[in-house]
């Protein structure tokens, strides 16, 4: 209530300095609207490594791993476009470190040692048109046969059209419930819609994997400023 309070009483003194100025007085409120609705696309990571510390070996044995991965996917029924393979192994390693400590005639003695692994993995993304189990564990499987691995990354929409309009009406809606309340907390009504402007956070750009809200859900949202004539 304290918020309300205090943006109503911003949005009372923007009318007075409006109406001075000879302008109609106008209230601009941010509206959100969120959908869940059942996925139809699951996104694959697989992915090979090697880490024989031989650069040049280790570089041979993931393109090998990963063509054959490919291969035997696409022997399963995936379609070149649905496969998005990045050529640029990835370099990884770890180090470990112990202490190993023994007791040589009533003398503790500690010998230090430590282990660095280094490794190349190469991935590709993976598109299936289906959230059926069998049919992930299939490929799964198939990725997995050729000596790569392979998990489920997430899930997603192959078209989201309906369900952001969806959202959008519910973003729209959230926004003219606030805007009622902050007019009629300082005696105004509102007017007509002025305008309604549809903007995206960059993290929920829809480009494949989605935000999930629980298995083979998708959680689709939008984002509105709604501006709205006010009357005295």
């Amino acid at each position: 209530m304290k918020r309300l309070a205090l943006i109503a009483a911003i949005i009372l003194a923007g009318c007075l300095a409006i109406q001075a100025a000879g302008m109609d007085p106008i209230l601009p409120v941010e509206g959100v609207g969120t959908v869940s609705v059942p996925a139809d696309t699951t996104t694959i990571i697989v992915s090979a490594s090697s880490g024989s510390g031989n650069m040049s070996q280790d570089q041979v044995a993931v393109r090998q791993t990963m063509d054959k991965a490919i291969e035997a996917l696409k022997a399963a029924g995936i379609k070149d476009g649905d496969i998005n393979r990045d050529d640029s192994a990835a370099l990884s390693s770890a180090s470990s470190r112990r202490e190993i400590c023994q007791t040589i005639n009533n003398k503790t003695v500690c010998d230090n040692s430590s282990m660095q692994a280094t490794a190349l993995t190469l991935s590709a993304m993976v598109k299936l048109n289906s959230t059926e189990k069998a049919r992930i564990d299939q490929l799964l499987d198939a990725a997995e046969s050729a000596g790569a691995s392979a998990y489920v990354a997430g899930y997603g929409l192959f078209n989201s059209t309906a369900a952001q309009s969806r959202a959008r009406d519910k973003a729209v809606a959230n926004a003219r419930a606030d805007a009622e309340q902050m007019a009629a907390f300082e005696g105004l009504r509102l007017g007509q819609v002025l305008n309604i402007s549809d903007y995206e956070y960059p993290e929920d750009f829809y480009g494949g994997v989605l935000e999930s809200s629980g298995k083979e859900m998708v959680d689709v949202t939008s984002y509105v400023i709604v501006t709205y004539e006010l009357e005295m």
